[in-house]
């Protein structure tokens, strides 16, 4: 399903002749472009991670980096670098306005453009280091590009964000032995919570061993006890999760790889017993809808 979300323009002056000047004249007198215009939104459906509701929009206060570079699209650097990271802000208007002023580096060079959410300072663009700290925000990143070569031109330059991570969402169903006794549940899974990110490609790279990410409790889903959620990087080899209740932690290992897909939600929906967990399915969709695994598995604790 793709909807298109509504163009947010980002407009930063370009000083060109004279400073204030509506537009300035080549030597043919023909009229330059006085604004770099950039549309931010968001691919496929996908929803920042942080929005609520059906909101799929960026919504006030939010804040990007956009960079743009010149010459090769595939090498950036500080020599071709036209503009490095400016913040761009979402106001109540619905306007970007960017700090410093964002400007053409001239009217004939090739120009490449790469928006990066939330904000970040990046020096390696091929290999940005990039950790899940359980702050929900900051570890949804998105990024979106125009590498078409623009020159100088009063068109909106579209970027188009994609998430780079991908996402865990799980539900909970306690069984009725368990009647009001449940004083306290967190959870956790084991997974690697570091990567590094080549925005030109759109991917991550898992880095080092597997560790544990705490789960976040969410506005429960319809039908379930509980539902918990994180951003993940996008891995293979993900099979353990742990429910601690009361103090009493209750693991479930999956008898294959669950992949965390970039771009996806990964649904799981766990039932939990006194004694046992059980799985009811495993869904990867979301974000971006890929394949659906559904299975019957126990564990015995």
């Amino acid at each position: 399903m793709n909807i298109i979300i509504k163009n947010s323009v980002i407009s930063a002056c370009m000083m060109c002749c004279t400073i204030g000047a509506a537009s300035c004249s080549g030597d043919g007198g023909e009229e330059t472009p006085k604004f770099i215009n950039i549309s931010a939104t968001i691919s496929q459906g996908m929803t920042r991670a942080t929005t609520t509701g059906n909101s799929m929009v960026f919504e006030t206060g939010d804040r990007l980096n956009i960079y743009v570079w010149v010459d090769d699209m595939f090498k950036v650097n500080q020599e071709n670098m036209v503009v490095n990271g400016t913040v761009n802000t979402l106001d109540a208007t619905g306007k970007w306005t960017s700090s410093p002023q964002m400007l053409w580096a001239d009217m004939r060079s090739h120009h490449y453009f790469l928006g990066i959410y939330p904000t970040r300072t990046v020096s390696d663009f091929k290999a940005d280091p990039h950790r899940i700290t359980g702050n929900y925000e900051d570890d949804d990143l998105l990024a979106g590009m125009d590498l078409s070569g623009m020159t100088p031109t009063s068109n909106t330059i579209g970027l188009e964000f994609d998430h780079l991570m991908a996402k865990v969402h799980l539900n909970l169903n306690f069984r009725t032995e368990w009647e009001n006794t449940i004083e306290s549940v967190a959870v956790d899974c084991q997974a690697v919570d570091a990567c590094t990110v080549d925005y030109l490609a759109l991917s991550s790279t898992p880095v080092g061993n597997q560790t544990s990410i705490k789960l976040s409790q969410t506005t429960t889903v319809q039908g379930f006890d509980q539902s918990w959620q994180t951003i993940m990087v996008p891995q293979e080899n993900f099979r353990e999760i742990t429910i601690s209740v009361n103090g009493k932690h209750y693991t479930y290992t999956h008898p294959e790889d669950i992949p965390l897909r970039r771009g996806c939600v990964t649904r799981i929906n766990l039932i939990i017993g006194l004694n046992v967990i059980e799985l009811g399915t495993i869904k990867i969709d979301g974000w971006e809808s890929e394949y659906n695994l559904d299975g019957n598995a126990e564990r015995q604790l």
